[in-house]
């Protein structure tokens, strides 16, 4: 862990920690602005942030008033979590989401962010629904290429909370635990799920991407 002249804590010297070195721990405003935007127009006042990473945006929703329960896998990146978030009331479990509870391994990138899970290894594995969550408003997944499997490790969860949900698309991630964007489009399509691809410069055809879901009957024209 390296703390920054700007207090923020990181993995190393790569591109992350250049970019919060330059504009602080929350560098992606663009990501934020939609999370603010999800948590004023829904209400939004419980939320797992899964892949939290170093809490750049777990940081924007517990700045927005919400109660925040933090997934992260990677020891070194849960490290910076606490660090950064220390003193917010936030929740962290150090801990992979997937379908069922088990261990796996961990691959780590340089790009801390891009680090995965995969084959064998200590790292705890959590389901959601196996968790005693309470209320759920919103859920952010961003677990390269995990977000299949955690959906259906959440299912019970989403089916009686209805939350909002931003879920990162990575093809070649997803490909990696053998599914597709398409698997995901259609699990969301079977429980009544509308979603948008929330940068203006993708389709659903691009290789990475992060779609905003909403339930049919929170949809407002």
């Amino acid at each position: 862990m390296t703390i920054l002249p700007n207090g923020v804590a990181v993995t190393g010297t790569t591109h992350h920690a250049q970019w919060c070195a330059t504009h602080g721990l929350v560098h992606d405003e663009f990501t934020a602005g939609v999370i603010r935007y999800v948590v004023e127009k829904y209400g939004v006042k419980t939320c797992v942030d899964g892949g939290a990473n170093i809490g750049t945006l777990t940081k924007v929703m517990l700045d927005a008033g919400c109660e925040v329960i933090a997934f992260e896998p990677n020891p070194d990146a849960f490290a910076c979590l606490e660090h950064n978030c220390a003193g917010t009331g936030l929740v962290m479990v150090m801990s992979a989401l997937g379908e069922s509870e088990h261990t796996t391994g961990l691959t780590v990138s340089d790009n801390a962010g891009a680090s995965f899970c995969g084959g064998a290894g200590d790292i705890r594995v959590a389901a959601l629904d196996t968790l005693d969550l309470g209320r759920l408003d919103f859920l952010k997944l961003d677990i390269e290429g995990w977000e299949f499997a955690a959906l259906n490790g959440a299912d019970k969860s989403i089916r009686f909370n209805r939350p909002i949900m931003l879920i990162e698309i990575n093809r070649c991630a997803l490909a990696r635990q053998g599914h597709t964007p398409e698997m995901i489009a259609g699990w969301l399509n079977a429980r009544d799920y509308t979603f948008t691809i929330i940068q203006p410069e993708c389709t659903f055809e691009s290789e990475q991407f992060d779609i905003l879901c909403v339930p049919s009957e929170k949809v407002v024209d």
